[in-house]
């Protein structure tokens, strides 16, 4: 969760439109942006709003993401019937895989703690767990959320607020896009929404850069052959 409340960034958005007293556009229709911002962030980049949560699996093997949740991020390891005792860690495996090795695992003996989950992008809010879930063991769950609603002006971002850039981005975005109604041909508005593509896309390429898991792949000196 972010620090810089929507009050900051309005403002310093109406002083990029030179419409320090909000006489063109009102703060609450630039609020109104601004929560729109949000959720297009976490529509396009679903980590930028993710939590690690221990839930409870239902009966059976589908499972369903908590309240507010649209994407499945992944799955860490099993917590006991307390949610509080560590197990072991729970196996990604692809439904084709699994259905090829054991087509009957849907109606296999529930237990406590599955071994393997699977996930298919074509119903996000959901994965499923084998052998399938008695409905009484916890497990770690990471997934993406949409953010809450701001309604008022005193409230934090919900995105980390490196996503600055990228919110202010998109509220310009919008508010010079309503400004072209009356200058037909202005062009601010595409440059505002390429700012906002820039900022999602220098944040990705960060990521990927600094992943930690680069340093347990092979350095193309230790390759077999390699000259280096």
């Amino acid at each position: 969760m972010g620090t810089i409340t929507a009050q900051s960034i309005i403002d310093d958005v109406s002083v990029l439109l030179f419409d320090k007293n909000n006489v063109k556009w009102a703060r609450s229709e630039l609020l109104l942006w601004l929560n729109q911002a949000q959720r297009r962030i976490v529509t396009i980049k679903p980590s930028a709003f993710s939590k690690r949560e221990v839930v409870q699996l239902s009966a059976g093997t589908k499972q369903s993401l908590p309240a507010g949740g649209f994407m499945v991020l992944d799955l860490g390891m099993t917590m006991g019937d307390d949610g509080a005792t560590p197990g072991h860690a729970m196996r990604l495996v692809s439904r084709q895989a699994l259905e090829g090795f054991n087509p009957d695992y849907p109606i296999d003996a529930q237990v406590e703690e599955p071994k393997e989950w699977w996930f298919d992008v074509q119903e996000p809010e959901v994965f499923h767990v084998s052998p399938p879930a008695d409905g009484n063991g916890y497990v770690t769950l990471v997934y993406a959320k949409m953010p809450t609603i701001i309604s008022s002006e005193a409230t934090a971002i919900s995105v980390n607020d490196v996503y600055e850039p990228a919110i202010m981005a998109y509220m310009m975005f919008k508010a010079s896009s309503k400004k072209v109604v009356y200058a037909s041909g202005d062009q601010t508005a595409a440059q505002h929404w390429q700012d906002f593509e820039a900022a999602l896309k220098g944040h990705t390429a960060t990521e990927l850069t600094n992943n930690p898991n680069l340093a347990i792949l092979p350095r193309s000196a230790d390759l077999p052959g390699s000259n280096s």
